[in-house]
């Protein structure tokens, strides 16, 4: 029975040796399909542009976390401080009536959090690119959408195990392998 075995590769010269090795091994070139996503134009689907898009949305993820949390924490932080400035400075003159408090920016709640605020989204902000660019580095989430490549081959039961080898030392990503419909 004969079956097909695809193999997902995240770069194009990654199958491109699949492929070779596989030849090198007395498979016809007829068994083999060599497959890469097709990037979307105005005459085919949108696919391509989908994934794009999503792939583009991933990368700054992080960056969008960090200055949403940053904002918030920054805000509520800053909110807290010019209360408790406040607080201070009304403690501090009823104490000693001459004395000057710690500034109307320090003391009130709005200043506080205005300034809280912004920095929160600076410290936010940088915390996120930066786990955006270890993740980007690390290779995390999908490939790029042109990079992307699967090899389909369509073999019989004994040439199963060489077919299964050559795509791994060819770093597949994954395999699937399905009975093949007559």
């Amino acid at each position: 029975m004969s079956r097909l075995v695809t193999g997902l590769f995240c770069e194009r010269s990654e199958a491109e040796k699949a492929v070779a090795a596989l030849k090198a091994q007395g498979l016809a070139g007829e068994q083999i399909y060599l497959e890469t996503e097709v990037t979307s134009s105005a005459e085919m689907g949108r696919k391509g542009g989908e994934v794009r898009m999503a792939e583009r949305e991933r990368r700054y993820a992080g960056r969008e976390t960090g200055v949403t949390i940053g904002l918030s924490v920054g805000c509520l932080a800053g909110l807290g401080f010019g209360m408790l400035g406040g607080a201070m400075s009304e403690w501090i003159q009823a104490a000693e009536p001459v004395a000057r408090g710690f500034g109307p920016p320090l003391a009130s709640p709005l200043w506080g959090a205005l300034a809280g605020a912004v920095l929160g989204v600076a410290i936010g902000c940088l915390i996120g690119c930066l786990v955006d660019y270890t993740l980007t580095r690390l290779g995390a989430g999908p490939p790029l959408p042109a990079q992307e490549t699967l090899v389909t081959v369509n073999a019989d039961e004994n040439q199963l195990s060489q077919v299964y080898a050559a795509l791994f030392r060819a770093r597949a990503r994954h395999l699937h392998v399905s009975e093949r419909a007559v």
